[in-house]
C-alpha cells in the first residue's frame, strides 16, 4: 500500500551525495528521481511523493527500484 510508511532508510553521507548531485543534474527527469529517493529515504510514502512531485506512486516506486 503506498500510503503505509516504508522501511527504507538512507545513511547521512548517501543524503548528502544524492544532495550534491541533485544540484548538478542537468535534466528535471534526473532530478526528480533524486528528489523522491531523498524524500522516500527520510520517511516520505510513494503517495506523499507522487503528490508533491507531481506523479503516480508506480513512478515513484520503480524509481525507489532502480536506486
Amino acid at each position: 500500500n503506498a500510503n503505509t510508511t516504508n522501511e527504507f532508510t538512507l545513511a547521512s553521507a548517501e543524503l548528502k551525495s544524492l544532495r550534491l548531485s541533485h544540484r548538478e543534474a542537468k535534466r528535471k527527469r534526473d532530478a526528480d528521481r533524486i528528489k523522491a529517493i531523498v524524500l522516500f529515504g527520510t520517511g516520505w510514502t510513494a503517495a506523499q511523493i507522487g503528490e508533491a512531485l507531481l506523479m503516480d506512486d508506480d513512478t515513484i516506486k520503480r524509481y525507489l527500484t532502480r536506486y
